[in-house]
């Protein structure tokens, strides 16, 4: 998803200051889209 920023998700939530929320919503996105 967020690989073309040239960093990885948790990096990016990081810099945003959402790491736990980030966390959360890409297991959602995961549970969701099972096929990426």
């Amino acid at each position: 998803m967020m690989c073309r920023l040239g960093i990885s998700v948790e990096q990016a939530c990081e810099q945003l200051g959402l790491s736990q929320v980030g966390q959360q919503t890409l297991n959602l996105l995961q549970e969701q889209d099972p096929q990426e």
